[in-house]
C-alpha cells in the first residue's frame, strides 16, 4: 500500500518490522549464527554468541547488585569500543532505559545529561568519571558509577574493553568492589567494569515490550539546551530495519565505522542484518583505508570532516587502485554536509559511490539516504515507511514539488516525545513532526535541504537562505571560510551580513589581490538575478564594507598560520579543497594580509558574489573576520553569531547604512552621481568572544 502523493509529499509505502524488543535483534542474530563475528576492534573479535552473553551479564548485574528496577534510567557513554554494544543491549534487556552520553562532553554538558535524565547508574570512561567526581553530590539520583580501572592507556579492564583512543584516561579514582553510596569519601568512588563482566550470565526475568522506553538520546543543543529525546523499542527496531534496508546490509556485510563515537544507528542496523562491525579507532582517515581493506569492508561510514581530510590527502593521489579493498561497495557520510567535489574525489579514487543521508535524533535518527547515481547536493529519498512533506512556513499547507518550505516527517521511528514535556508541540494531530529545516523535494522525490528555519530571514518579503549565500561566496578561491546571517533593517526587514575569512598570502603569491578592474566598493545592485524573476535595481541598499579584521565570536586567531575548516558550507560547483583541521577543537583561522588590502579584496569578493545572487539575497554588510566558529564535526555555530550581529546592528544608527531609494536607478560606486554614500567605517561595537551553537540542516549517514 502506498500513501497518496499530494503536492510536496513523498509516498509512504507499507512497512513492517519485527515485533521484538531492541535487544531482541542481538538475541536473534546470536541464535542464527552464534560463531559469526559481531564486532572487531584492533586484534580483538567478539562473536554474536559472546556479545549476547555479555549483554546477559550486564542485565543480571543491573537487576541484582546494582538494584536497577525496570524503567530506571542508566547512562552509558557510546565509546567506539566493543564494550558499548554489550552495555547498551544489557541495559535495555534489563528493562531499564539507556541514556546515551557523549564521552567527549565537558563537565557541564555531562552534568546536564545526568541531572536531567535522573540516571541512577552510569557507565563512563575513566576521563568522564574523573570529570564527574568533584560534582557527584550535585547529581542526587546517581548512586553508581562504573568505569574501567584507571591504570593507563592500553590496559583493558575486561574482555576487549578500553576507553578507546578518543577518550584519554582520567586521574586516579578511588575504586570499590561494591556499589558506593553517595556520601562521604565514597561519593567519588567507582565500580570497576570488571565487576560487571564477572556477573553470572542469567537471562532477565522482566519482559520488555516494544512500546516500553528504550533510550533517551539528547539533541546536540545547537539551538538551545540539549533536550532528551524519548525513543521506544519499537522506534529503534523500526529504524534499525529502515537503515539496514537503505544501506543494503545483510549477514555478509562488513561495516567499517570510522567515527569518533559508536552511534546506535550503526550498531542497531548491523545487529538487525547480522553484519560484522569493524570499529576503526585510528583517527587518520588515510590509515582507515588499510583497515577497511584488511577486514574486507563492504561499507565505510565516516564523518564529513574526516572525509574532507581524506579527499585532500596527498597520499590518496598515489595510492594503488581500490585502496580500501575490492569488497568495498559504498562510502556513507553523515553528521554535516559533504562537499560535492570531495565526494567526487573520493569516488574517483575509491571506485565506489559516496552517499549522504539525513535525519534527526527525534527520528531515531535516519529518514533519508541517497542511492547510487543520485545527483550531488541532495540527501536522498525517504527510507522505507517514512513520509516527507514540504509545507509553507506561514500557511502550513503542502507546497508543490520544487518549491521550498519547512520539512515535515513521520514514520514508525518518530520519538514518543521529549523528556519532561507532556505534549510535543512539534508533532501535529496527524503525526507529522516539524523539523525546523527548510528544504524542497525535486522531481525524483529526493530531499534538498536549504537551511534551518531559525536561520532564514526575509528581505523585502523574499526569503533569504544564508547557506545559499555562503555557497556562492565559497566559489571564490580567496574565501577561506564565511558565515552569513541577518542584519536587522527597519525598511527591508533584514539584510545579508557576511563575515568572511580571506585566504592568507602563500608561497605562490598573494591570493588576496583584487582582480583586474575591481572597484573600491562592491557594486551589487546592478547584478542580474540568479534564478527566476526580474532584477529590481536599487530595491535594497548597497553593500557596506567593514574592512577591519573583527573576530567572529567563538575562536581566537592563531598568528602565522591559516587553518580552514574542511566542512565549510557546500558549494554546488567544484571549489578549492580546504586544508585539514583538527577535529577536537574550534577552527582557528588567521588573516595574514593587511587591513587595507583586506578592504580592497573584500569589496571585490562581495561584488563577485552579488553578481550571482538575487537582489534580495545580495550581501549588504560585509566584514573581514579572523575565524568562523564551527563544531568538531564542521557545523557552523550560528545562533550566537546571529544574536551578536543583531546586538551590533542595534548599536549602529540605521541612518549610517547607505541606501538606495526604491525605484531609483542602479547604484554605481564609480558614478559620482550615485545615491550611495561613502564606505561605512568599522563598527564601533566589537563582538564578545562567546560560543555559538546553531547548526545547518541535520544529516546522518
Amino acid at each position: 500500500m502506498s500513501a497518496r502523493r499530494a503536492g510536496g509529499d513523498s509516498a509512504v509505502p507499507t512497512f513492517t518490522c519485527p515485533d521484538l524488543p531492541l535487544d531482541g535483534l542481538l538475541r536473534r542474530a546470536a541464535a542464527r549464527r552464534p560463531a559469526a563475528s559481531a564486532l572487531r576492534a584492533g586484534e580483538h573479535t567478539v562473536s554474536y554468541g559472546e556479545l549476547d552473553e555479555r549483554a546477559d551479564r550486564v542485565a543480571a548485574w543491573l537487576a541484582g547488585p546494582a538494584g536497577i528496577r525496570p524503567g530506571a534510567r542508566v547512562a552509558v557513554a557510546n565509546v567506539l569500543d566493543p564494550s558499548f554494544a554489550a552495555l547498551f543491549n544489557g541495559i535495555v534487556r534489563a528493562g531499564a532505559t539507556a541514556v546515551l552520553v557523549n564521552p567527549l562532553l565537558p563537565a557541564d554538558g555531562l552534568l546536564h545529561v545526568l541531572r536531567t535524565s535522573r540516571a541512577e547508574t552510569a557507565f563512563l570512561p575513566a576521563a568522564a568519571a574523573g570529570l564527574l567526581a568533584p560534582h557527584r553530590r550535585t547529581v542526587p539520583h546517581l548512586h553508581t558509577v562504573v568505569a574501567p580501572r584507571p591504570d593507563g592507556p592500553g590496559t583493558p579492564d575486561g574482555p576487549e574493553t578500553t576507553d578507546g583512543p578518543d577518550v584519554p584516561d582520567g586521574p586516579e579514582l578511588p575504586v570499590v568492589s561494591g556499589v558506593p553510596a553517595v556520601s562521604g569519601a565514597s561519593a567519588s568512588a567507582v565500580v570497576p567494569l570488571r565487576t560487571v563482566w564477572d556477573a553470572p550470565a542469567r537471562a532477565p526475568r522482566h519482559r520488555v515490550t516494544p512500546d516500553d522506553l528504550a533510550c533517551i538520546q539528547f539533541t546536540s543543543g545547537t539551538t538551545g539546551r540539549p533536550k532528551g529525546v524519548l525513543l521506544t523499542h519499537r522506534n529503534m527496531v523500526a529504524n534499525a530495519r529502515q537503515t539496514a534496508l537503505a544501506h543494503a546490509l545483510d549477514a555478509h556485510s562488513v561495516t567499517l565505522n570510522h567515527l569518533p563515537l559508536h552511534h546506535v544507528m550503526h550498531l542497531n542496523s548491523a545487529l538487525y542484518a547480522g553484519a560484522c562491525q569493524v570499529l576503526c579507532q585510528d583517527p587518520d582517515p588515510y590509515a582507515s583505508l588499510a583497515t577497511a581493506a584488511a577486514h574486507g569492508a563492504t561499507h565505510y561510514f565516516g564523518l564529513p570532516a574526516r572525509l574532507h581530510r581524506l579527499a585532500a590527502d596527498a597520499r590518496l593521489a598515489t595510492a594503488p587502485p581500490r585502496p580500501a579493498g575490492p569488497r568495498l561497495r559504498v562510502v556513507l557520510s553523515g553528521g554535516s554536509a559533504l562537499r560535492p567535489d570531495a565526494a567526487r574525489t573520493l569516488r574517483a579514487h575509491l571506485g565506489v559511490p559516496v552517499l549522504q543521508g539525513y535525519g534527526l535524533a527525534e527520528l531515531s535518527p535516519l529518514t533519508h539516504c541517497q542511492r547510487p547515481g543520485d545527483e550531488p547536493g541532495a540527501v536522498g529519498r525517504t527510507v522505507p515507511g517514512t513520509g516527507c512533506r514540504i509545507v509553507d512556513v506561514t500557511t502550513r499547507r503542502p507546497v508543490p514539488r520544487g518549491e521550498s518550505g519547512e520539512v515535515l516527517l513521520r514514520g514508525p521511528q518518530l520519538m514518543a516525545g521529549y523528556l519532561g514535556e507532556e505534549r510535543c508541540a512539534r508533532i501535529d494531530a496527524d503525526g507529522w513532526f516539524a523539523t525546523g529545516d527548510i528544504g524542497l523535494l525535486d522531481a525524483s522525490g529526493s530531499l534538498r535541504l536549504v537551511d534551518r528555519l531559525d536561520d532564514v530571514f526575509t528581505c523585502d518579503n523574499e526569503l533569504v537562505s544564508p547557506s545559499e549565500v555562503e555557497r556562492v561566496l565559497h566559489r571564490d578561491p580567496r574565501v577561506a571560510d564565511c558565515v552569513v546571517t541577518r542584519w536587522p533593517d527597519p525598511v527591508h526587514g533584514g539584510l545579508a551580513w557576511a563575515g568572511i575569512v580571506l585566504r592568507g598570502a602563500g608561497p605562490g603569491g598573494d591570493p588576496c589581490t583584487p582582480a583586474p578592474g575591481a572597484g573600491r566598493r562592491s557594486g551589487g545592485a546592478s547584478a542580474g538575478r540568479r534564478s527566476g524573476g526580474a532584477s529590481v535595481p536599487g530595491s535594497v541598499p548597497e553593500p557596506v564594507s567593514v574592512p577591519a579584521p573583527v573576530p567572529v565570536p567563538g575562536s581566537a586567531p592563531v598568528p602565522g598560520a591559516t587553518h580552514v575548516d574542511a566542512s565549510a558550507s557546500v558549494p554546488e560547483e567544484d571549489g578549492p579543497v580546504p586544508a585539514p583541521v583538527p577535529e577536537d577543537g574550534p577552527v582557528r583561522t588567521a588573516v595574514l594580509s593587511s587591513v587595507s588590502g583586506d578592504g580592497a579584496v573584500l569589496d571585490d569578493v562581495v561584488a563577485r558574489a552579488n553578481r550571482g545572487l538575487a537582489p534580495h539575497e545580495r550581501i549588504r554588510v560585509a566584514e573581514v573576520v579572523e575565524a568562523v566558529p564551527r563544531t568538531a564535526a564542521g557545523k557552523l555555530r550560528r545562533r550566537v553569531v546571529r544574536q551578536r550581529v543583531a546586538e551590533r546592528a542595534a548599536a549602529v544608527p540605521s541612518s549610517s547604512v547607505p541606501r538606495t531609494a526604491p525605484g531609483t536607478r542602479s547604484a554605481d560606486p564609480a558614478d559620482p552621481a550615485s545615491p550611495v554614500g561613502p564606505p561605512h567605517p568599522a563598527l564601533s561595537v566589537p563582538p564578545a568572544p562567546v560560543a555559538c551553537t546553531a547548526p545547518p540542516p541535520h544529516t546522518v549517514g
